[in-house]
């Protein structure tokens, strides 16, 4: 009885080691072979028209209100607001300082107009004696005495030099006066050119719409702009898209970008509308991968699909999506599950049947997707491969 119970378990392990070496093989067949990638994003218009902060706008501003995503305007309405609170205070202050300036300037003329009539009544008096003294001067010099000679003269000398020192004064006030009031003439311009700037930014604070259409918030690392944002110069705010042209922008994982390109085909579902499917072409593919959240370090690729035949009254900018891209297509070729494959010495090597053992062969390979390998050489169609190294054989 033992010996029949020894045959028997020999008998279920051999059965046992062919099952896992006939689980362990495979017969290369001919077969389609493609390569597809998944991916998601949302639908944006082709062509749209940006509303930006204004260009007479130079510093960065506060958003205080903003129209609701998705609705219709029509050509100025006003779609969003900025806090004006600032330019108002700026404004008034500059008012303030118009009414100080022109204070100062009518307090100034007046004490320069009564110094300049101070010193102008000065020289008239001084000409009146001048006047006097050189009409009754010393015409014959035997009527007086030499000391009275003496004192005429010199009185006539002292007062033209009075005359020129008075008229000097007189010069130089005019000169000061000039000056003064040019200073703060400018100063209040000043303030009249930085009011006149300010009221301008104030009536900036109100942004229109271009025209009629349906308003599109801007967004920011994939968020739309939120009240309490700050705005700086040229900063897009929202769009008003072309409805009649809608593509999609998609986002790949940079481990599963490889092969993507211009003109791929794409099959686009919108997840608000299962029951429809789009479809489309790559147009555009990033170069560089790059995040889609500020705080995540994961990137993508962005690329751009032209879609055929949508029903635009159905589609609106910003529903999401999801697409399979066809990134190879290949009829009757030969592929290996990529456990299958290995590499040394910068060769790609397989495991096949010679009609006695498995020994290592060396292939050339072709396209790859995640899971097959396409065989473009070394093989052929009946061939048995291993679907894993043997133990050992691990490289």
């Amino acid at each position: 009885m033992k010996g029949v119970a020894l045959l028997l378990m020999l008998a279920l392990s051999a059965c046992s080691s062919q099952t896992e070496q006939s689980a362990a093989e495979l017969v290369l067949q001919p077969a389609d072979f493609s390569i597809r990638v998944q991916a998601e994003g949302e639908l944006e218009a082709s062509t749209a028209t940006p509303i930006t902060m204004p260009a007479g706008i130079s510093e960065p501003q506060v958003l205080a209100w903003m129209q609701e995503e998705n609705v219709r305007v029509k050509a100025g309405d006003i779609v969003a607001k900025l806090d004006e609170k600032r330019f108002q205070r700026e404004a008034e202050q500059e008012r303030l300082k118009i009414s100080q300036a022109e204070l100062s300037l009518n307090s100034r003329e007046f004490v320069l107009g009564g110094e300049r009539r101070s010193i102008g009544a000065e020289l008239d008096l001084v000409r009146e004696e001048l006047d006097f003294a050189s009409r009754f001067a010393v015409e014959d010099l035997r009527v007086y005495s030499r000391i009275e000679i003496i004192d005429k003269l010199a009185n006539v000398d002292y007062l033209q030099s009075r005359q020129a020192h008075q008229q000097w004064r007189n010069d130089r006030h005019d000169n000061k006066t000039e000056a003064e009031l040019a200073l703060l003439q400018l100063q209040q311009k000043q303030h009249q050119t930085r009011l006149q700037s300010v009221e301008r930014s104030l009536g900036q604070m109100l942004i229109r719409a271009p025209h009629d259409g349906v308003l599109i918030h801007a967004r920011d690392w994939g968020e739309p702009l939120r009240v309490g944002a700050t705005l700086w110069p040229g900063r897009k705010i929202a769009v008003i898209p072309d409805m009649n042209k809608l593509q999609a922008k998609l986002h790949v994982l940079e481990s599963e970008a490889l092969g993507l390109a211009a003109g791929q085909s794409v099959t686009l579902r919108v997840d608000a509308l299962p029951e429809l499917s789009l479809r489309g072409t790559v147009t555009q593919v990033d170069k560089l991968a790059k995040p889609r959240q500020r705080n995540n370090p994961v990137k993508y690729f962005e690329l751009m699909v032209q879609i055929e035949q949508a029903p635009v009254e159905r589609l609106r900018p910003g529903m999401a999506v999801r697409a399979d891209i066809l990134v190879i297509e290949k009829n009757n070729v030969l592929t290996v599950p990529v456990q299958a494959l290995s590499q040394q010495e910068g060769k790609h090597w397989v495991w096949r049947y010679d009609g006695e053992q498995f020994i290592q062969h060396a292939v050339d390979v072709g396209a790859r997707s995640q899971s097959r390998v396409e065989i473009i050489g070394g093989a052929q169609a009946g061939d048995r491969i291993l679907l894993l190294p043997p133990t050992g054989h691990n490289t």
